[in-house]
């Protein structure tokens, strides 16, 4: 879901005008602009729609695009990254 607030008469985000006939062209405008610069970044990623599922109760990241995530209490593999200084030999 698209949002867009008023931070001045809504600094709370209570009340989503994105829907609003009066934002048609603020609307767009940022629509085009994204659409411009996914293309610009050659980025074929597209916006989600929800993220819920990525998150634990304890509001950890669970997974991400790619899928499920290692425990986050577990070391890094450092392997990943070439010449990081805590990468183990």
């Amino acid at each position: 879901m698209t949002e867009l607030y008023d931070l001045e008469t809504d600094p709370l985000q209570m009340h989503n005008l994105m829907q609003k006939p009066k934002v048609r062209k603020i609307r767009r405008k940022l629509d085009d602009s994204l659409r411009k610069l996914l293309v610009m970044r050659n980025d074929d990623v597209h916006p989600a729609t929800s993220y819920s599922d990525w998150y634990d109760n304890q509001r950890q990241v669970i997974r991400n695009a790619h899928g499920a995530l290692n425990n986050p209490e577990d070391q890094p593999d450092w392997s990943l990254l070439v010449d990081h200084p805590l990468r183990q030999h």
